[in-house]
């Protein structure tokens, strides 16, 4: 299941480690004739070499598998699937590989499309009749493409009060998507990624075909390819030999075991190992098992009621990367973070699989450039990367601390209205943090000017004649972002003293309380963690929390505060949820 970022630029990070012990157990290299690409050769001992020598329980566990010219060239896996118990993470250890299974999904539907057994014009409701009559008819063409405009469900378990490792059962996610009143927009204007969708197609071929959606997918496609150690978590709790433990980083900065309690097939909680699924991967390429009608279906791009065309459908992201034709998908839930990319026509690929989040080392891009030969301005070079050898400038700490704070950027930029960041420090470094550059750990260039090392991120800071900041305009993967700083404490007391009161929803179930503590505008609720709110203009307030971004509040004809109406952001997006003042 992907969280927080658009697949276009997802790239991929990992700083997980492995002791010489560690590695020398559990390290795969395949001796295989056709690994004679030097560069990838190279980037590979760098890993050997900078992971010996890390401290391997805290840092979890990795792995990755590269396909040239048709052969899997190499197989590697380093860390602990167990921290706790010292377990090596080897290429048969099983992930959670999360919206991976949307490729799944998709390839059943093209093949049940094929067959004549449903289309892509099917209302929904034909299949699920408990569904709700939005007014509009939804389809099943518009769920595998994402614009069905349906609630995407993971920040709505947020808001309702769940939290990482809770069991999360598939009847719960059914009802709590069908007490939704409301979509996010009109089906087929916008292009938004919605697990639920996904997680209801689940449920659709299990009515049009007469079959349980695990047993058609391991009927048609895991026994066909030989994937012996693939299965969906069907129940919460379920035991799943081989399983590997996850480890996410708490706001503290330490990292905890989560345990993965999802059972979402469809969408997510395909578990699989390195191993199984590079015979997936394989499979893009190949297309032995589907073939080119099936491929043809899946690689057909959705689109908009404006005629705009998405380089997206039945689980696969299409596009170009250096002029080479992709396939791609990412997934992330608790701590697992995993990616497949494949160039069906060069017969290559990469596929990952990591039990820690967040990652900080760059793995996808050096190999991409690794396969196709490209002298990259970015990403390891002679395995070093990019601005390891730059100067590094020493800034006083006291300036370094007027740089600290919360700052948004209103970008106005496909699903996101409001781009949040944080800037702390650390006793060597500022830490630069939003959706889009997670947890950049920055060096001074000048006093303002700072640069990341293995990217080419670069930030400067904008202060007032008191030396405080003000902005920090962000170079992001080539594009600039302007953040502007905004404070948590009160600005306006007399629209403050109109919002305070009690906000319910009854799509969520849910209440939260407008208060003012210690000079500050919060939202809290029973369930949740206190929310901070910082004012941007009348009546709209944002957080740096992603699941309660932005908070617009609503006012009757007789001026008065009738509600608010609730956005999240990170990439899985609810637009408009109501909540009533009571």
């Amino acid at each position: 299941m992907n969280t927080i970022k658009p697949l276009l630029t997802i790239v991929l990070f990992f700083s997980l480690a492995s002791s010489s012990q560690g590695q020398e157990n559990n390290s795969i290299s395949l001796p295989i004739a056709g690994l004679n690409n030097s560069a990838i050769e190279l980037r590979i001992k760098t890993f050997d070499s900078l992971y010996a020598k890390n401290d391997p329980k805290i840092a979890g566990g990795f792995g990755f598998a590269i396909i040239d010219n048709g052969m899997v060239i190499c197989k590697k896996a380093y860390g602990f699937a167990d921290v706790e118990n010292s377990v090596p993470f080897t290429t048969s250890t099983i992930c959670d590989f999360a919206s991976i299974s949307k490729q799944f999904t998709g390839f059943a539907f093209a093949r049940l499309i094929s067959d004549g057994i449903l289309s892509l014009d099917d209302d929904i409701r034909k299949y699920l009749p408990e569904m709700p009559d939005y007014g509009v008819k939804i389809t099943v063409g518009q769920l595998l493409g994402h614009t069905s405009g349906i609630r995407d469900f993971v920040p709505l378990l947020k808001l309702s009060g769940h939290h990482d490792g809770d069991v999360i059962s598939d009847e719960y996610l059914m009802k709590l998507i069908f007490n939704q009143k409301s979509l996010n927009f009109n089906p087929g204007d916008q292009h938004l990624y919605s697990n639920s969708g996904y997680f209801l197609l689940a449920h659709i071929l299990s009515k049009a075909s007469g079959a349980y959606f695990p047993d058609w997918i391991q009927q048609n496609i895991l026994i066909p390819l030989g994937m012996e150690s693939t299965r969906y978590l069907k129940n919460p709790g379920e035991i799943i030999e081989s399983r590997a433990s996850c480890y996410i980083r708490n706001s503290d900065g330490v990292y905890q075991n989560i345990p993965d309690n999802l059972s979402a097939a469809g969408s997510s909680s395909l578990f699989s190992s390195l191993d199984d699924m590079t015979k997936w991967a394989m499979n893009l390429i190949t297309q032995n098992i589907g073939g080119r009608e099936i491929f043809g279906i899946m690689t057909e791009p959705a689109q908009l009621n404006n005629g705009e065309r998405i380089a997206y459908n039945f689980g696969l992201e299409t596009g170009l990367w250096n002029g080479h034709k992709y396939l791609r998908h990412g997934g992330s839930w608790a701590g697992f973070l995993s990616d497949i990319i494949c160039f069906p026509e060069e017969k290559a690929g990469i596929i990952l699989i990591s039990n820690r989040d967040p990652l900080e080392a760059q793995v996808t891009n050096p190999f991409l450039e690794a396969l196709f030969n490209i002298d990259a301005e970015t990403g390891l070079e002679s395995g070093i990367p990019i601005n390891a050898d730059k100067p590094k400038m020493s800034v006083k700490k006291e300036i370094l601390d007027t740089y600290t704070g919360e700052y948004v950027n209103k970008i106005n930029e496909g699903n996101y209205i409001y781009q949040f960041a944080k800037v702390r420090r650390t006793p060597e470094n500022l830490i630069f943090h939003t959706s889009r550059a997670r947890n950049n750990r920055l060096y001074a260039e000048t006093e303002r000017k700072f640069f990341i090392v293995g990217a080419d991120n670069k930030y400067e800071f904008q202060c007032d004649e008191k030396g405080e900041s003000t902005k920090v305009i962000a170079n992001l993967e080539g594009k600039e972002y302007i953040f502007t700083r905004i404070y948590p404490l009160i600005r306006n007391k007399t629209e403050v003293g109109e919002l305070l009161g009690e906000y319910y929803s009854e799509e969520l179930n849910t209440t939260y309380f407008i208060r003012i503590t210690d000079n500050q505008l919060m939202s809290q609720s029973l369930l949740n963690e206190d929310v901070i709110l910082s004012w941007v203009e009348p009546n709209i307030y944002v957080s740096n929390k992603y699941w309660f971004r932005e908070v617009a509040f609503t006012r009757g004809e007789n001026g008065r505060i009738e509600g608010f109406n609730l956005q999240t952001d990170n990439g899985n997006i609810t637009k408009t949820l109501f909540f009533m003042k009571k």
